[in-house]
């Protein structure tokens, strides 16, 4: 199938801001690869989302359009988690940074994604 680039970065603007979507080659090739020995391999696009509802309408933008979607963290891994194997949306998760609750007593942290998933 063949995706109309286009149309989905389009989309992808919509969702996340025109400064936090992108095919750019220079973005493209930045995310294609990790610190580790992984060979690098292509990327579609990058979104980068700032809350959970984000997340929600780049999941079903990648459903429709039969893209997958490969998350990324803070970027530090070296095992090539975040290397897409078939293109692909990279969410990179980093505008995502806050700590909701430290619980030292039940040795548990919960972040901002957690809060609305969980309820």
């Amino acid at each position: 199938m063949l995706l109309n680039k286009e149309k989905i970065l389009e989309n992808l603007e919509e969702i996340v801001g025109k400064d936090f979507a992108s095919n750019t080659t220079e973005d493209l090739f930045i995310y294609s690869q990790d610190p580790g020995a992984s060979e690098s391999r292509p990327v579609d696009f990058i979104a980068m989302p700032c809350s959970v509802e984000e997340i929600r309408k780049i999941v079903e933008l990648a459903n429709i359009e039969k893209i997958p979607i490969i998350p990324m963290g803070g970027g530090l891994t070296l095992s090539g988690l975040v290397i897409p194997i078939k293109g692909g949306i990279v969410m990179d998760l980093k505008r995502m940074n806050k700590i909701i609750e430290i619980n030292e007593s039940s040795r548990y942290v919960a972040i901002e994604v957690l809060r609305d998933w969980i309820g």
